[in-house]
């Protein structure tokens, strides 16, 4: 087992940094307030010109993402489609399918000015053709299902994805109790 150390958020992303926050009110499923705020302050800290997202949920944090990078920085962020809420390739954690079983992904970056970064991708992690995005990401955020099966396959793609295998990738529910499986 490896060890993950521990540090203070100012240690990764100075809290002087200036960031946009948009959509600050959270559902269930979104990430917290404070969260979009280290996220905002690594991507205005590292500026990354190629992002990857793995579960969209309702965009809020793609959205804030495309906000505090640079304007010509694109965003790809991959959601399970609806009509594959019940019938994915692996496992997924329990109490998962509400997250996917929605009408629209990114709903929150729709008219916002941003769309023109950001690309909307529709498919299972598990066996979503990355190959196109290999080699050429800044930045990972990885926020799809929780199931151990789900987030091993996850990151091995989000290591795939980095620009000679160097950049950022960010795992959302690390070391949570409700969520065993990241």
């Amino acid at each position: 087992d490896a060890l993950v150390p521990k540090v203070e958020v100012t240690q990764l992303a100075p809290e002087d940094l200036s960031i946009q926050i948009r959509e600050l009110s959270a559902v269930d499923g979104n990430i917290s307030l404070a969260e979009v705020m280290v996220i905002c302050r690594l991507i205005c800290l590292k500026n990354p010109m190629k992002v990857f997202e793995i579960g969209t949920f309702d965009g809020r944090t793609t959205l804030n993402m495309a906000c505090n990078s640079s304007p010509d920085a694109e965003i790809y962020t991959l959601d399970l489609p609806k009509e594959k809420a019940r019938s994915t390739y692996l496992e997924m954690a329990s109490m998962e399918e509400k997250y996917a079983d929605k009408e629209i992904s990114g709903e929150r970056f729709l008219g916002k000015g941003l769309e023109g970064k950001i690309n909307q991708l529709y498919g299972d992690s598990a066996v979503f053709d990355f190959s196109e995005f290999y080699n050429r990401m800044d930045f990972v955020f990885i926020d799809g299902s929780h199931s151990y099966e789900y987030v091993l396959n996850d990151t091995k793609q989000a290591m795939r994805l980095l620009r000679n295998g160097k950049g950022i990738i960010l795992w959302h529910d690390y070391d949570t109790p409700y969520w065993k499986g990241v």
